[in-house]
């Protein structure tokens, strides 16, 4: 005689044959025990899915938060001007002295006779002329007076041409550079596109020099003290 079909009794099952977990014949709770084991198993997988999920998104947001992090201190690290002490150069500066031929300087540079001869009967500027130097991170504030004129020339210390003032009002295009704790200028005339004379400024004990170079290697110094 074949059995019918099992009937559902209160959420069991009333079976006609026994059941293979248990072997009982009746109302068996096997497959709801069971079924409510696999629940579990799933929703302990699901939470260990969300669990995995929300630490990957930890983990993304931590990393983008120590790349901010990482360029915020990029950004706040000293520029190499501060590093090398430009900052020390702030400050008037007055001409005192000259070391090397001046006069060879100005006609390597085409300066007329006439201005020649001025410079030189007002000793070329010892203790007339001045220079003003202001400093905010890379860039330079350069306030020339020689006696008869004040000319400002601003720099940005990036190491790419750029335009400015020379010391007799001229327009210049410069590429200036601090390197070694020294401030080299070199460029040419915007005008005519003639070299100029290259430039060394650098700190030496309690003065600041300006040394230049002619076009035939002549070196000539201009050593100024500050207030």
């Amino acid at each position: 005689m074949t059995a019918g079909p099992a009937v559902v009794r209160g959420g069991s099952e009333e079976r006609s044959e026994p059941c293979g977990w248990c072997g009982t014949f009746g109302v068996c709770a096997c497959e709801r025990e069971l079924l409510a084991l696999f629940k579990a198993k799933d929703d302990a997988l699901n939470m260990e899915r969300k669990f995995l999920k929300d630490d990957e998104l930890s983990k993304e947001d931590s990393s983008k938060s120590t790349e901010a992090d990482s360029e915020d201190s990029l950004d706040s690290e000293p520029s190499d001007s501060d590093r090398c002490g430009l900052s020390l150069w702030q400050g008037t500066w007055n001409f005192r002295r000259v070391e090397g031929d001046f006069e060879a300087l100005m006609v390597d540079a085409g300066v007329n006779w006439v201005i020649r001869q001025m410079a030189h009967q007002s000793n070329y500027g010892i203790g007339l002329a001045w220079q003003q130097i202001q400093q905010e991170g890379d860039k330079l504030t350069i306030i020339v007076s020689n006696g008869l004129m004040n000319t400002t020339m601003d720099l940005v210390l990036n190491g790419m041409e750029q335009t400015t003032v020379n010391e007799d009002g001229t327009a210049i295009r410069v590429t200036p550079r601090f390197e070694n704790d020294m401030l080299l200028l070199d460029g040419r005339s915007e005008q005519t596109g003639k070299p100029l004379q290259s430039t060394r400024r650098y700190l030496c004990g309690n003065e600041m020099i300006i040394e230049t170079t002619t076009s035939t290697g002549v070196v000539m110094k201009r050593c100024f003290r500050r207030d």
